[in-house]
């Protein structure tokens, strides 16, 4: 095949290849990667590292969240793949467990798995007799309220009502109410009797 610019015969047979344009492939999932390695991971699938963007999250320093195009789609070889990537600045975030109906042990339980401390200054009770005693029947914050991992949760439990017992010398108190009913009684007698006269 004659090189670009070459001069040839009238009639010579000239060979020519037809480019089919660069082949597709499959991105390949980079996520959870040191952005650092990235480059020469996405070259041996054919693609190269687009712009790089830093944003606030707990994951280590470097390590890319998300891509663009995502891992799977089709492109074409030479692409390039934008990334996001942790500034290792940010704090990790949970979700409040709800604590109601549970018992104290099981509350504590729970705040502990969600990577959150119980509050032990801040727990009350309340006299309650819907709901069988050490139940908790409020919380602090409110379930699925989303707070930094180690933050405090609070909540209230129930307690069985007092029992009072029944006052002593009841008897006496019953028969001094029936002598002060006798005794105005005979007043008004009295009292009726002088009217007449």
């Amino acid at each position: 095949m004659p090189s670009e610019g070459t001069v040839v015969a009238k009639g010579q047979t000239v060979t020519v290849n037809v480019s089919k344009g660069k082949k597709d492939g499959v991105v390949p999932s980079i996520l959870d990667k040191d952005y650092k390695d990235a480059e020469a991971y996405l070259a041996e699938f054919g693609f190269q590292l687009g712009e790089i963007k830093t944003i606030n999250s707990p994951k280590p320093k470097g390590i890319i969240l998300s891509q663009s195009p995502g891992a799977g789609q089709k492109a074409a070889s030479g692409t390039r793949i934008n990334i996001e990537i942790s500034d290792g600045a940010g704090k990790e975030m949970t979700k409040v467990p709800n604590l109601t109906g549970k018992t104290k042990e099981q509350a504590d339980a729970e705040i502990a798995a969600a990577g959150l401390v119980v509050d032990i200054d801040n727990i009350t009770y309340e006299e309650n007799d819907l709901a069988p005693a050490n139940t908790v029947i409020a919380q602090y914050p409110v379930a699925y309220t989303e707070v930094e991992a180690g933050s405090k949760v609070s909540y209230r439990l129930t307690k069985a009502p007092e029992v009072v017992p029944p006052a002593e010398g009841g008897d006496d108190g019953d028969g001094s109410g029936e002598e002060g009913n006798v005794t105005e009684g005979v007043d008004g007698d009295d009292t009726g009797d002088d009217g007449e006269e």
